[in-house]
C-alpha cells in the first residue's frame, strides 16, 4: 500500500467530513488573507510615525509579518475549531495555534519583551509557519483528487503560502539582524532594549547565523 493510500485509510473519515465545507470558500478566505500585509502595514505606520523612516522600514517589515501570520492563524483556527465540532478534528487546530503562538513570541522578542537569541528566533519564527505548511502538504496528499470541491488546490495554495512566509520570515530577520550593525540605527524606533538584546545575541554567536 502506497503512502497515499495509507493517508486515505487513516483518515478517511475526516476527509468525508471536510470535504463537505468545500474548498472554495478557504481559498476565498485565504486569498484575502494575502491583502493583510497591506493593510497592517499602513497601520503601523499610522501607529508609529518612526516606523516609516528609512530606519525603521526593516523592523516596519518584521512586525507587519508577525502581525500577518498572527492574524492569518487565528482566523483559520476559528475555522479549524468550527472543523472541530460540526465535523471530526481537524490538525489545524494545534498547528494554526503554534503559528500564532510562535509569531507573537518572536514579536515580542523584537520589541524587547523577552530574551531570544538569533537562532532560537529563526527557530520559532520559521518552525511555526512550516509546521501549518506540513499541515497542509498532509491535506495534499488526502484531497489532490478531490477537483470538484477544490480542496485538493486549496491545500496547495496553503502549502505554498505557510511554505513562503517561512521563507520570508527568515529573510526578514536576516535583514533586520545585519540592519543592527549600522550603529544601532533601528533604537530611533524606540525599541532599544529589543534591539541591543538582539544585537548582543547576534554578536555572542559568532556574528552570522
Amino acid at each position: 500500500m502506497c503512502i497515499r493510500d495509507s493517508i486515505n485509510a487513516e483518515y478517511g473519515d475526516s476527509k468525508t467530513a471536510m470535504s463537505s465545507t468545500k474548498g472554495g470558500p478557504a481559498i476565498a478566505v485565504l486569498l484575502g488573507c494575502s491583502l493583510l500585509p497591506l493593510v497592517i502595514w499602513r497601520m503601523m505606520g499610522c501607529w508609529d510615525p518612526l516606523l516609516t523612516t528609512k530606519q525603521g522600514r526593516t523592523r516596519r517589515l518584521l512586525l507587519t509579518f508577525y502581525l500577518t501570520v498572527a492574524v492569518t492563524g487565528c482566523i483559520f483556527w476559528v475555522w479549524a475549531l468550527a472543523n472541530c465540532f460540526l465535523h471530526s478534528f481537524d490538525l489545524g487546530l494545534v498547528t494554526f495555534a503554534a503559528a500564532v503562538a510562535s509569531a507573537g513570541w518572536a514579536c515580542r522578542a523584537v520589541e524587547g519583551g523577552t530574551h531570544l537569541t538569533p537562532n532560537q528566533q529563526l527557530f520559532v519564527t520559521v518552525g511555526g509557519c512550516l509546521l501549518v505548511a506540513v499541515n497542509y502538504g498532509v491535506g495534499i496528499a488526502i484531497f489532490i483528487s478531490d477537483v470538484e470541491d477544490l480542496m485538493g488546490i486549496y491545500c496547495v495554495l496553503g502549502w505554498a503560502a505557510w511554505t513562503g512566509a517561512g521563507i520570508t520570515g527568515y529573510k526578514l530577520l536576516r535583514s533586520h539582524w545585519r540592519g543592527l550593525d549600522d550603529e544601532g540605527s533601528y533604537r530611533t524606533t524606540g525599541s532599544a532594549e529589543g534591539d541591543g538584546q538582539a544585537l548582543r545575541a547576534y554578536e555572542s554567536e559568532d556574528g552570522d547565523v
